[in-house]
């Protein structure tokens, strides 16, 4: 079993909190990882790490290209872990290996080499308005930024805010979910190899409570990105406007495919399935609602559901699957409360319910 520990200040450190987490498979739901879960002192110490690298070490002051070259070697390194990374990230979330592999990995990959050379174009203005004057704009680090990133596409999600965040001259306090924390931890070793300064990047672990909430809490935060449901994004609100602090949020939200009756019937219902159906619909981007003009919803219903019979619901290791398992157990639970809200509303199910991954069958949906 894996043991997730702390990144701080360049050393990795185990945490001081009460309880256990364990990251589990969700195919097997064999435990794979045990997670060491951070008190307020932990995330102090790393948010101290991360300010003490901002105001007195080399991270703010270096050229970009320098970051830059740091964040190539990043996605370097990355790029030869990839079969690795994709394993873990898969085996951790239970999204298809071929999508971690080809997907989520390269993508985030992709991130580390786009900041890098986009982080050169950091272009003022000099605008004269007069023979003594000179207006110029200039572009300069918040400070510390605390990250805090969903589990469904951790090391891609983290990429492309922990990239931005560098490349600025900012040093970071990353705390991925407890429920697929293994390849944002794994990062810390990546650190050590290509040399980057003590304290630019800490990681922390554990759940919301008390991690997160100490997290959001923390004065010392410049900048706190958070990616996840709206409650805690109210609470992160709530604390900035006490300091003034900034804050950039994700919220995720719900998509609706929408299909009017000229629509090409084939091409919706291909954009239809990938949307509903690929990262296993677990993803803000997902179209989860159809919406379909009346003079085809009939026809469009039915075929919809025809080609659903024939995607495969399995191991999420195997070449032919096209569908994983949900997260976690408490997330199938939710889902299945949402199914039965929508037909006490009205709603009726297209089939039968399915709440084991590896028959072959498909997912259930409804019809309103």
């Amino acid at each position: 079993m894996i043991e997730i520990v702390n990144f701080i200040n360049g050393r990795h450190i185990r945490a001081t909190g009460e309880g256990n987490l364990f990251s589990v498979n969700p195919a097997t739901e064999e435990r794979i990882a045990h997670v060491n879960i951070s008190s307020p002192v932990d995330v102090d110490t790393a948010v101290q790490a991360a300010r003490a690298a901002y105001t007195q070490g080399p991270w703010p002051r270096m050229a970009v290209e320098e970051r830059a070259a740091y964040l190539h070697m990043i996605a370097d390194v990355l790029e030869d872990n990839l079969v690795l990374f994709a394993q873990h990230e898969c085996e951790d979330t239970g999204f298809l290996s071929k999508m971690c592999l080809h997907g989520h990995l390269p993508r985030a990959i992709e991130h580390f080499h786009f900041f890098a050379e986009e982080g050169k174009r950091f272009f003022g203005d000099a605008i004269p308005v007069g023979d003594a004057y000179i207006n110029f704009t200039h572009h300069a680090p918040l400070g510390v930024v605390a990250i805090m990133t969903p589990w469904n596409g951790p090391l891609a999600v983290s990429s492309i805010n922990l990239a931005a965040a560098l490349i600025a001259g900012n040093t970071v306090v990353l705390k991925p979910s407890e429920l697929a924390p293994i390849t944002v931890s794994l990062l810390g070793q990546i650190f050590e190899e290509v040399g980057l300064p003590e304290g630019v990047v800490n990681l922390v672990h554990g759940a919301g409570q008390p991690t997160g909430q100490a997290l959001i809490q923390h004065p010392g935060i410049d900048l706190l990105c958070f990616i996840g449901g709206t409650q805690v994004g109210k609470e992160v609100l709530r604390y900035s406007a006490n300091t003034v602090r900034r804050s950039l949020l994700e919220l995720g939200g719900k998509s609706p495919t929408v299909v009017l009756a000229d629509a090409d019937i084939d091409a919706a219902l291909d954009g239809a399935l990938v949307s509903a159906f690929s990262s296993n619909g677990q993803v803000c981007t997902a179209g989860s609602r159809i919406i379909v003009e009346q003079p085809i919803a009939e026809a469009f219903s039915r075929r919809f559901i025809e080609r659903t019979q024939h995607i495969r619901v399995g191991d999420p290791f195997d070449e032919t699957s096209e569908i994983g398992p949900m997260i976690s157990a408490v997330h199938r639970e939710r889902m299945l409360e949402a199914i039965a809200q929508a037909q006490q509303a009205g709603a009726s199910r297209s089939k039968p319910e399915n709440r084991w991954a590896y028959t072959g069958r498909t997912p259930a949906g409804f019809l309103h």
